[in-house]
């Protein structure tokens, strides 16, 4: 999915969602990726590592309700263009508008940092939350798998 600067649409919550800059949101969030997509924790957080905060063009942004985090997103930026990762939700606050927060306040700030184009690659039953960010379907890409031995 797809969505010009122009169309990306802010989404009002109620949630505190912070833009990550230090390891211990980014760990944060990979204990919340880790919840979302029922990944082993140690695995998410060897992937994103101590250096993760000091990359160029990656951000981690967190959505908190009493201080916990509830949902993560990361973005890679390159140029004008922004891609959006990772979107993931604790299982048990998924639908309460945990992610839609976070994506919005991460659109906003790309938005507002000079972001043209922002794309994702989703699961189908995500297509609402994004269309009601201003994304639209621009292509199904189909996945690949190498079977183990």
């Amino acid at each position: 999915m797809c969505a010009h600067a122009a169309d990306a649409r802010h989404v009002e919550h109620e949630y505190v969602v912070e833009r990550v800059s230090d390891l211990d949101g980014v760990m944060d969030a990979a204990d919340v990726v880790s919840d979302a997509f029922e990944i082993p924790p140690e695995w998410v957080r060897s992937k994103l590592g101590p250096t993760f905060p000091d990359l160029p063009g990656a951000d981690v942004f967190l959505t908190r309700r009493e201080g916990r985090a509830l949902a993560a997103r990361g973005t890679g930026r390159s140029g004008s263009t922004v891609g959006i990762y990772a979107v993931g939700t604790r299982l048990a606050h998924r639908c309460r508008g945990a992610a839609a927060a976070a994506v919005s306040v991460a659109l906003d700030h790309h938005v507002r940092t000079g972001a043209h184009l922002l794309g994702l690659l989703s699961d189908p039953a995500a297509k609402p939350l994004y269309a009601s960010l201003g994304f639209a379907v621009v292509d199904h890409a189909q996945m690949w798998r190498v079977d183990g031995p």
